[in-house]
């Protein structure tokens, strides 16, 4: 059982660093983009296949709050990638090019809702096993003493604050609805930067889905 809550993090973890230089697509080439695309998609199904027990249990049981919470998440992420997938063959400009399909702004926008959207549900799923993971990282490294805790209170605070800032300034709730199909923002930074700003909104989304899910788990 361990093992396979191990393995489900590092498809997630691995899913998400894809996902994090995806959404930087304007800062990498359309081959390496579409490529790692395509990586991703194949870590999905992996997921799924992997999680499929999930699917038998959706109509047994009862649902409370917490359960509910856990079925919104993994079924917009379901959705979300399934857009995002769908949507990616149209516009491609390298790999699937030969297929002369013209997707056009509106397919654009969809495939760059649905790729935030995404991203934000890979963030919440991250939340919900949070509570593994930080027990993972407790067992690799003993933090130990005041001065180190509160250093490492520091971190995660600035980190927690970085990326309500880069959520605001990278406008994803315009992006969340379709408003615009490019980064703009992003135009003028290396990726590195993009990186970082990504990573901070997921550090942000995640630890804020596991303070929610948290409490509501203590009122059940």
């Amino acid at each position: 059982m361990k093992n396979k809550k191990g393995f489900n993090i590092v498809l997630d973890i691995s899913m998400l660093i894809l996902m994090l230089i995806e959404i930087s697509g304007r800062l990498v080439s359309s081959f390496f983009h579409e490529l790692l695309g395509i990586g991703l998609i194949i870590l999905f199904i992996v997921h799924n296949i992997k999680n499929r027990n999930w699917y038998k249990s959706v109509f047994k049981g009862r649902y409370n709050l917490y359960r509910t919470m856990i079925f919104i998440i993994n079924a917009g992420l379901i959705i979300s990638f399934s857009v995002l997938i769908i949507s990616d063959v149209p516009i491609s400009r390298s790999i699937f090019k030969f297929l002369e399909l013209e997707g056009g702004l509106n397919i654009r926008k969809l495939h760059t809702a649905s790729s935030y959207i995404g991203l934000i549900f890979i963030s919440l799923h991250l939340g919900f096993h949070m509570e593994i993971i930080m027990n993972k990282v407790k067992n690799k490294i003993n933090i130990r003493g005041l001065k180190t805790k509160i250093v490492f209170c520091i971190i995660f605070a600035l980190t927690f604050i970085w990326g309500i800032r880069s959520f605001i300034y990278r406008n994803i709730p315009s992006k969340v609805i379709a408003y615009y199909s490019f980064d703009i923002a992003s135009s003028n930074d290396s990726l590195s930067i993009a990186l970082w700003d990504y990573f901070c909104i997921v550090f942000f989304i995640s630890f804020l889905c596991y303070f929610i899910m948290k409490f509501i788990k203590k009122r059940i």
